[in-house]
């Protein structure tokens, strides 16, 4: 399993600089749906920055997707349930020695989403833990250089997965293991 700079469970209960991120996140959330089937999510362009990096036809695709009322109401609904969704990942396991790697942003983090990435690359015994060097949150699969590092974990992990080796062996000059 490869998890790309992911959500910790508790990331809004331990830190108030994530917290108020995401409170600020979901009240734009409330009336996303709205302003995209109004048209002015496009219109003003307020999630293109998301696209940034990407090739133009792609960049263009992922402009007018994420604008879209459906992927809006669909993220809101989601924003919605968080507790709920927080709840159920608490009462998971973790994955014994299952192959895990969590990639993360190397820039523009929070304060204690680094502690907390730890914390997830922790539910397996066989886990290593990447920062990607000058990617953020949206840039780790929208930049080719940052994409490009991710995928190359990806690959080693499936390799070493297959093989049965741990997985302290990736390396990716672009990843800075954490």
């Amino acid at each position: 399993m490869v998890l790309l700079d992911a959500v910790h469970p508790d990331q809004h209960l331990r830190s108030d600089a994530i917290n108020a991120h995401m409170c600020s996140g979901f009240r734009f959330l409330k009336a996303a749906p709205l302003l995209a089937r109004l048209g002015y999510v496009r219109l003003a362009g307020l999630l293109n920055s998301w696209a940034e990096g990407l090739p133009v036809r792609q960049a263009a695709e992922a402009e007018a997707f994420l604008s879209t009322y459906r992927h809006l109401k669909t993220t809101r609904d989601e924003s919605l349930a968080w507790e709920t969704i927080c709840d159920e990942v608490r009462g998971t396991r973790g994955l014994g020695d299952s192959p895990l790697a969590i990639v993360t942003a190397g820039t523009d983090v929070l304060p204690d989403h680094p502690e907390l990435q730890r914390e997830l690359a922790a539910l397996s015994s066989n886990s290593i833990h990447f920062a990607v060097k000058g990617a953020d949150h949206v840039s780790v699969i929208t930049r080719r250089e940052h994409a490009l590092s991710v995928v190359e974990v990806i690959r080693q992990v499936v390799e070493m997965a297959k093989a049965k080796r741990p997985l302290g062996k990736i390396t990716r000059s672009a990843c800075v293991p954490d």
